[in-house]
């Protein structure tokens, strides 16, 4: 099993290789429909690989902006009535304990914090001058959206370079700690 240390070393890891004044967005993904139905989802792995939260719509914040490193998770809002339709959703404290992140928001707030950090006049995260998305595939992150949709969205609105971060995250999964090394042997 791997220990919440192991998943804040690993962002702690991607963080040294992001620029200062960067934003790095992981989107879980969105299951897709169609006609109605829903396939079954999974979960973008990059993201897992960060976090170790499985739940869809979530989304992983890694702001770097003067020597000073930020780590926000967003989840959607536990609703039990919902759950029976869409299938069990972590509370903001077991994502935390999942993931080791202290600052853990509801998924409704992302654009809103996002929007926040953009803002060149009130932002006390200081200027942002670069963005990292996980480009790998067009992963759904919304109803109507994909990451490519929002790298476009991000350049145009902006005028801020945007870099696909799937390679630095595909590096560090490359070479396997002694947990992860532990569960393949266990699974064969």
């Amino acid at each position: 099993m791997i220990q919440t240390s192991e998943y804040k070393a690993r962002r702690e890891k991607l963080f040294s290789s992001l620029e200062d004044n960067s934003i790095a967005i992981l989107f879980a993904g969105k299951g897709k429909k169609v006609s109605g139905d829903e396939f079954s989802f999974s979960i973008n792995r990059n993201f897992y690989y960060l976090t170790g939260i499985d739940q869809e719509n979530s989304v992983l914040l890694l702001v770097k902006t003067d020597n000073e490193k930020s780590v926000y998770l967003f989840i959607d809002e536990k609703d039990e009535k919902v759950e029976k339709w869409t299938g069990y959703k972590l509370t903001v404290e077991q994502a935390k304990e999942a993931s080791g992140i202290e600052n853990v928001c509801v998924r409704s707030t992302f654009d809103g914090k996002l929007v926040a950090l953009l803002d060149k006049e009130n932002n006390h995260f200081g200027k942002i001058e670069k963005f990292y998305l996980d480009l790998e595939l067009e992963l759904k992150i919304d109803d109507c959206q994909s990451t490519l949709q929002l790298k476009k969205i991000l350049e145009d609105t902006y005028q801020l370079p945007v870099e696909d971060v799937h390679d630095k995250v595909m590096s560090m999964r490359m070479i396997k700690s002694k947990a992860e090394v532990d569960m393949i042997r266990e699974a064969i």
